[in-house]
């Protein structure tokens, strides 16, 4: 999600991140979510520090292997799948995911600054920077329109239940879908891949650099 610090400045995507968070933190509190709200400050407010440079350097956590990595998707994938919709084992599975997500992938950002690892061509370097940007930059609109619709959603769908089937927020469109009983299994298959599909990418990337 962030980017190497040139010249000690944090780049534009990063603030951007924070823009996204900060919107999506207030939205949730909006909504009567205290929790998710909070979870989403508590990034945005990270996210801050790191762009200002208060936060150390941590040594990234070393990914586990494909095989273990393997056995731990498959069995994520079944208590999702398993358990009730709503219910504390969904949750605290959801939380052990990104919580281990956070602690492999937000340190990877700040191994390229650490003494003795820039030995990457200049040319390099930059190309792969241009690259974050976009990326960082195409994730952040799509974050952007997913707010935007979501609190649009919100605030048009307070009139009443025709209001809410006019102008549904994205929840409730997936929910159905998510809820029924063959619904399930394959959105939470589908959603375990892709996530192994980025940790993936970005285990190839930590590759190259």
């Amino acid at each position: 999600m962030s980017e190497r610090h040139d010249a000690g400045r944090a780049p534009a995507t990063a603030w951007i991140w924070v823009g996204v968070l900060a919107l999506t933190s207030s939205f949730q509190f909006g909504r009567g979510a205290p929790i998710d709200g909070s979870v989403f400050a508590a990034f945005a407010v990270l996210l801050v520090a790191e762009n200002l440079g208060m936060l150390p350097d941590v040594r990234p956590v070393r990914a586990p292997s494909r095989p273990v990595l393997a056995v731990l998707a498959l069995g994520c994938a079944i208590v999702l799948i398993m358990t009730p919709f709503a219910g504390p084992a969904t949750r605290v599975v959801l939380a052990l995911i990104g919580l281990a997500s956070v602690a492999w992938f937000w340190p990877q950002a700040h191994a390229p600054r650490r003494a003795g690892e820039r030995a990457v061509r200049a040319s390099q370097a930059a190309e792969e920077r241009a690259v974050r940007r976009r990326t960082a930059t195409l994730w952040a609109i799509l974050a952007v329109l997913v707010c935007l619709w979501e609190l649009a959603a919100f605030f048009l769908g307070h009139g009443g239940p025709a209001a809410e089937l006019a102008h549904p927020t994205i929840s409730s469109l997936v929910e159905p879908f998510v809820a029924s009983e063959w619904g399930r299994p394959v959105f939470v298959v589908a959603w375990v891949l892709g996530g192994l599909a980025l940790l993936g990418m970005a285990r190839r990337a930590g590759a190259r650099r």
